[in-house]
């Protein structure tokens, strides 16, 4: 299937909002440039509209006279929802999938499982190929034990005589980017269809007979004792199904204390909130029509972040740390204040390593910091030389010391350059020389403040 040639749209309609204005969105919608030129147009989704014949009204009337001027049809006819209310049976369409294609293209179906109190609807396209089909899909990935193997079968240590930190650095670099292209593997992506980690085997089999007692019930619709069976069993299963729930992200938030990321993706996740990826979120509010464009908007981001950087420099006390400011381009360890920079021994460098964040994103190096700390026997004694040779010389490589500025949204306006923060993404080598510098600070501040 040749995605570029369809538009599949899913919509939700909460029941609180207004018909007309969703009929009125919606058609406005349609008549949108890309929307009306799109031959084959497929719109689905929960809308909760009732189409079925003996309950239209004026409103599903209306939504039902936009679709068909628009050229769709719809391929549900039958009620997507059953359920027992004030002991009686009542139906409704609510669920629709509305499509402009050949109708030997498509085929529409009703999943009637009582899950929940909707059926599941779905489609099949018929007779459009399946080059690219999803369950064919394949990604590009970087294999961990690819990377392990070459790491260790890699010569790491054939600039051990170097007193050029750059020539060291560049060449670990070139090594890993070279074991990275050989470890990129492509898999397929796989769409699991795992149901929910609260629904266990014991709700599953609650809810088949959830359904054993609803097919029983709509053969004897007046049969009292059917009735109570049903409602009992659907509000216990209902009510187990939310405590089973509950008790998922309570224990959860539990096992992440500690851990704020963790803590805050489990919290979003409770309140259905999902996160927009940056680059969707300045694609909807920068106009980037060009290339020219896009340099503009980065460079309007990084003198922002410049100015924003200053002012905090401004307000560290020089006595204190020693902070260079961001034009700097040779950075001289041997010109900071207060701090002698010993060199390193092995066992302090082996224990910086050991508390890498092994899921941190690499930086400008693309060196990812779970390699170097899963694989430091491999790496220690080139990694050891090379920060050595910095502190002997106070040159860091320039490459080293560069730092990915992204720009994460805080609030307010999102066109508003100013409510945007930047986070920064160092070089895995130059994170660890900063935990080095940063230990030998508090090891001279131990030091004097012993001798006083």
């Amino acid at each position: 299937m040749n995605k570029k040639d369809y538009l599949i749209a899913v919509f939700y309609r909460p029941p609180s909002k207004s018909i007309n204005q969703f009929n009125e969105q919606i058609e406005n919608w349609l008549q949108t440039g890309h929307v009306n030129s799109k031959k084959n147009l497929i719109i689905m989704g929960d809308m909760n509209i009732d189409i079925l014949e003996r309950n239209i009204n004026p409103q599903s009337e209306s939504y039902l006279n936009i679709l068909y001027t628009a050229g769709l049809q719809n391929g549900i006819k039958e009620p997507t929802r059953e359920e027992l209310y004030a002991d009686h049976i009542t139906s409704s369409c609510i669920d629709h999938i509305n499509s402009r294609i050949n109708p030997n293209q498509i085929e529409t179906m009703i999943i009637k499982t009582k899950i929940a109190d909707h059926y599941m609807i779905g489609f099949k396209l018929n007779g459009i190929g399946t080059e690219t089909s999803v369950t064919d899909e394949k990604i590009e990935v970087i294999s961990d034990r690819l990377v392990g193997n070459m790491i260790r079968n890699t010569n790491w240590n054939d600039h051990l005589t170097s007193n050029d930190p750059t020539k060291i650095y560049d060449s670990i670099v070139q090594k890993f980017e070279t074991i990275y292209a050989k470890a990129t593997i492509k898999i397929r992506n796989k769409r699991d269809g795992k149901t929910q980690p609260w629904i266990t085997e014991h709700i599953k089999d609650r809810i088949k007979m959830k359904d054993v007692l609803w097919n029983r019930l709509k053969r004897q619709p007046n049969n009292n004792q059917l009735k109570n069976e049903y409602k009992n069993h659907r509000n216990n299963l209902t009510n187990e199904i939310r405590r089973e729930k509950r008790n998922h992200y309570y224990n959860k938030v539990k096992d992440h204390i500690g851990d704020a990321k963790k803590t805050w993706n489990a919290v979003n996740e409770i309140l259905n909130v999902r996160k927009k990826p940056i680059q969707s979120i300045i694609r909807e509010n920068f106009k980037i029509g060009k290339e020219e464009d896009l340099n503009k908007l980065c460079n309007s981001f990084n003198e922002h972040f410049k100015t924003k950087i200053e002012e905090m420099n401004r307000n560290i006390s020089t006595d204190e740390l020693y902070v260079p400011t961001i034009e700097t381009d040779e950075l001289d360890l041997r010109n900071e204040p207060h701090t002698i920079i010993r060199k390193i021994q092995m066992n302090k460098l082996h224990s910086i390593v050991k508390k890498l964040n092994r899921t941190a994103s690499p930086g400008i190096d693309n060196i990812k910091p779970k390699h170097i700390r899963d694989h430091f026997e491999y790496l220690k004694r080139i990694l050891l030389h090379l920060y050595n040779i910095i502190i002997e010389t106070g040159k860091i490589p320039t490459k080293m010391k560069t730092t990915l500025l992204k720009p994460i949204y805080k609030n307010g306006q999102k066109k508003d350059i100013q409510n945007y923060r930047p986070i920064e993404g160092q070089p895995t080598p130059e994170l660890i020389r900063k935990m080095v510098v940063l230990m030998e600070r508090l090891t001279a501040t131990q030091t004097e403040e012993a001798i006083r």
